[in-house]
């Protein structure tokens, strides 16, 4: 859901994951909101003119994956991890539901 399909009543955009991996522990429908203004208008200039039934991604996983190590790389990044050091990932995407202390 791009902001003008809400008239502009809002500034975040919100993205439905149809089958995320906790769909058969948790809850099946996910979604992810996204704030940052930069983003938001990325994503709006992106793919205002798709349909709503268009996948954003209607590769494989796999792909997403691959594709996601040749960033990595072209942006000289590390994209295998070691023993003393972990890489980027799909993964690292998520935000932290870990609770911190302020100490």
């Amino acid at each position: 859901m791009l902001p003008s399909d809400v008239l502009c009543t809002s500034a975040s955009e919100l993205l439905r994951v149809q089958e995320p991996k906790t769909r058969f522990r948790a809850v099946r429908h996910q979604v992810a909101k996204v704030e940052y203004k930069d983003l938001v208008e990325l994503i709006r200039r992106t793919f205002e003119r798709l349909s709503h039934e268009t996948k954003l991604w209607r590769f494989s996983p796999q792909l997403l994956q691959n594709r996601f190590r040749q960033l990595l790389t072209a942006l000289r990044l590390p994209a295998t991890s070691r023993p003393d050091r972990r890489v980027l990932d799909l993964g690292s995407m998520r935000a932290d539901q870990k609770k911190r202390s302020l100490a």
